[in-house]
């Protein structure tokens, strides 16, 4: 009867800990939605963005400035820390 009950005992432990996870993971992805929501961007000709036009933006311009990023750029910059 112990070994029954200490299983069930377990099943009901993971079953809280999932619970909490699955809020947890809402409750950020809320929060992300939120803040990206909230995001503000000036592109080059002066106007003000927000959401998710003024991520696109930024995307963009860094992307003119940067140019496409690839493994070869990347590599390269972590061998630039390094030294």
């Amino acid at each position: 009867m112990d070994k029954l009950f200490l299983w069930e005992w377990k099943k009901i432990n993971k079953l809280i800990l999932c619970f909490i996870l699955l809020i947890s993971l809402f409750i950020m992805s809320i929060l992300i939605i939120l803040n990206a929501g909230s995001m503000t961007w000036i592109d080059s000709s002066g106007k003000k963005l927000s959401g998710k036009s003024a991520i696109d933006a930024k995307i963009a311009t860094v992307s003119n400035i940067e140019g496409k990023v690839t493994s070869e750029k990347l590599i390269n910059y972590v061998r630039k820390l390094h030294n």
